[in-house]
């Protein structure tokens, strides 16, 4: 990392704690992953090297949170676009009917929120619209999103917009070529709004009037 940064993070075993080095002291993380911290790691000492980045959506999550936290936000914004690419198409999308996933995204109010949170919100509403492929994979998003707000709340969210956009673009006849422009169109709205919901570079500013590009965020301990 950046020494503008002031934080070092130091791994000293396998099951052992993490150290976040600040201007203001040391932050003691007894309960980080050494997996997770492994992958958030590689990203700031890739150098000019593409990032590796693992390919399993709940690590993808659970990355975005450890970032979150850390306020390493170039990583957050990095998870984002990765997950948001990860899940275009509609075939793509089942992979979020995982209980385990659904529950790392929805029970953190900051990642269900984030661009990460509505990309995975978009493709459980798929899923559960479109039950005729995987009813059991639509069974259980539905049972999630009764169990949680935060999921259900981006159900909701998400069948009313793509209901609006639809309404917008109807269509009197079936062919392949008013098909693929209704899927581009979809496409295209879905990731505008994914976008919007997006961590902002202008988070690790200062806040206020005086706020310059050089001048970062202040960092807690």
């Amino acid at each position: 990392m950046s020494t503008e940064d002031h934080r070092w993070v130091f791994e000293t075993g396998d099951f052992a704690d993490f150290r976040i080095e600040t201007k203001l002291g040391i932050s003691n993380l007894a309960d980080v992953d050494s997996q997770t911290m492994g992958h958030l790691l590689d990203f700031f000492y890739r150098g000019n090297t593409p990032w590796k980045c693992p390919d399993d959506m709940l690590m993808l999550a659970k990355l975005w949170i450890l970032a979150d936290r850390l306020q390493a936000t170039s990583a957050m914004i990095e998870v984002e676009h990765r997950v948001k690419s990860k899940l275009n198409g509609l075939s793509n999308k089942f992979i979020v009917a995982d209980c385990t996933l659904l529950d790392t995204v929805f029970h953190h109010k900051a990642c269900a929120e984030s661009g990460l949170g509505y990309a995975v919100g978009e493709a459980a509403c798929a899923i559960l619209i479109d039950r005729s492929q995987y009813p059991k994979k639509s069974d259980l998003v539905e049972k999630h999103a009764r169990e949680n707000i935060l999921s259900a709340n981006m159900m909701l969210f998400w069948a009313s917009r793509y209901k609006e956009n639809s309404d917008e673009f109807e269509f009197t006849y079936r062919s392949s070529t008013v098909m693929k422009q209704r899927i581009d169109r979809e496409e295209e709205f879905r990731d505008k709004l994914i976008s919007e919901k997006m961590t902002k570079p202008s988070r690790i500013l200062t806040s206020g009037p005086d706020a310059t590009t050089s001048k970062k965020r202040k960092q807690s301990s």
